[in-house]
């Protein structure tokens, strides 16, 4: 275990990896069950906590001793690893955080990876109150509201947060940690307009960052050529240097240094169509609030996108064609709700099968049938639909010589909250009211899980309710987010 513990400090996550994998599940004793986890989802092995830990967190059978709070709290944490957002953040609400401070933390995690980064601070905040300032989760705890403070744009507090973690790190030798926050201090000068400041401190995080720790050198190479963007008298060479990492980092798939190139190309060189490529092929309104502030003005919002490199006949008008009302209508939207990070497996179960749980074992064979069968639609009605599986997550592509076209109106309703795409997937939601027993129907699950989607939507300000018990109908408010992203 130790040593594990020791390659994921260091970011040799390969290694820790195949440490781990050679450790038999059946010889893990039930005390150390949590801790495997643990140790399994900060190096990437996802699948095998999940599989390690669902016996215990949905058991198919009365169990002895019902799953512990640290080990539902280590599968929450990994089911947000793998983007199951949902299920892991209402499972984390289940764990007492008085006793448990770990679950303020991953909650800010689940905050961040939605771009809520205003509500991931006051839970760092509580999370940090409960830890001892030299302990090494202290360190990362600090490190996360650094970098929250800067997307909200607190770089005196942000400031504060990467001084007191550079000291502390260099006296552990915690050295991605250390590497991490170089690079956020020069994100915060960057910001402050202090290029030569940002320099710096990049040349401070290269200086430390282990050869083999692709994703960190790959962190670093991005703000070194976005510090370079901003020096107008190398902008040619910066330009062409961005160009060839966005090449690279789209063959190792670093999607969010592709996205954030991007936009800074855009910024950089005025391309009104690629700043709006970025915004409309982002999910997240914060996000896309953001960046269009940052960019400035610029030319009317498009009608439609166009995603590929044809023309006329041989470009596919999506939204048109395909069916929403079908699990492979529905997938092709899931799928085209990000068109830069390809879809985590946990993302795209609760956007198939809204309020079912994921199940570890047999989850991902369900999505394959699913991408088995639009691949068939696709071939016989030749669509010129290509589902990619890429590192284990799924982007839909137009083949080659072929193109998809997406209307804006139809992608800001979708992307304005996609847990709720369950109530575009067939007209009868959105033209009358409906019942509980009316979802169940037309979805194919169960009351409960019907009565689920239903509560989520209600608080989220997508449905109106009116009546009780079982005269309760729903009315659909789908005018709402559209004007909430607009």
């Amino acid at each position: 275990m130790s040593q594990i513990e020791a390659a994921i400090r260091s970011g040799q996550m390969l290694q820790a990896r195949t440490l781990l994998t050679e450790i038999p599940k059946s010889e893990i004793p039930r005390v150390l069950t949590a801790r495997t986890a643990n140790l399994a989802r900060r190096c990437g092995a996802h699948h095998f906590a999940l599989r390690l830990l669902a016996p215990l967190i949905r058991p198919q059978k009365i169990l002895e001793r019902p799953a512990s709070a640290e080990e539902r709290l280590s599968y929450a944490a990994t089911l947000l690893m793998i983007g199951a957002t949902h299920e892991g953040m209402t499972l984390l609400e289940t764990i007492p955080a008085a006793e448990f401070p770990e679950a303020l933390f991953f909650r800010s995690l689940g905050f961040i990876s939605q771009w809520k980064y205003g509500s991931a601070i006051p839970a760092l905040e509580r999370y940090l109150q409960s830890l001892n300032t030299n302990d090494y989760a202290y360190r990362v705890g600090v490190t996360n509201l650094a970098a929250s403070f800067i997307v909200r744009g607190r770089y005196q507090d942000a400031d504060a947060c990467i001084a007191e973690n550079i000291r502390a790190c260099q006296t552990g030798d915690y050295r991605l940690l250390l590497s991490n926050n170089f690079v956020l201090a020069a994100q915060s000068s960057l910001a402050q307009d202090n290029l030569a400041l940002a320099r710096q401190h990049l040349r401070s995080a290269r200086a430390i960052t282990a050869p083999g720790a692709h994703a960190p050198q790959a962190l670093i190479d991005k703000w070194d050529v976005i510090t370079a963007l901003r020096s107008p008298e190398s902008r040619t060479e910066s330009v062409a240097k961005a160009h060839a990492l966005r090449s690279q980092w789209s063959q190792q798939g670093y999607w969010e240094n592709v996205r954030d190139i991007d936009f800074h190309l855009a910024k950089t060189l005025r391309e009104d169509d690629r700043f709006w490529s970025v915004y409309w092929g982002s999910p997240f309104t914060s996000y896309r609030r953001k960046i269009k502030l940052e960019y400035g003005p610029v030319s009317p919002n498009p009608e439609a996108l166009v995603l590929g490199d044809a023309e006329g006949d041989k470009t596919l008008s999506i939204y048109d064609t395909v069916s929403g009302r079908s699990l492979s209508g529905r997938l092709v939207r899931a799928l085209l709700t990000d068109h830069y990070q390809p879809l985590r497996i946990g993302t795209l179960f609760s956007k198939l099968y809204p309020g079912q749980y994921f199940d570890p074992f047999s989850s991902q064979h369900r999505i394959e049938q699913a991408v088995y069968r639009l691949r068939e639609l696709s071939r016989l009605h030749d669509w010129g639909l290509s589902v990619q599986v890429v590192h284990g997550s799924f982007q839909l592509r137009a083949e080659m010589g072929r193109a998809i076209r997406l209307t804006t109106k139809r992608l800001s309703l979708r992307q304005a909250d996609p847990r709720h795409d369950w109530l575009l997937s067939h007209p009868r939601f959105q033209s009358s009211p409906f019942s509980c027993s009316d979802v169940a129907d037309i979805l194919r699950i169960s009351i409960r899980n019907a009565q689920r989607l239903l509560n989520m939507a209600h608080a989220s300000g997508w449905v109106i309710r009116r009546g009780n018990g079982r005269a309760t109908q729903y009315q659909a408010r789908l005018g709402l987010p559209h004007a909430r992203v607009a």
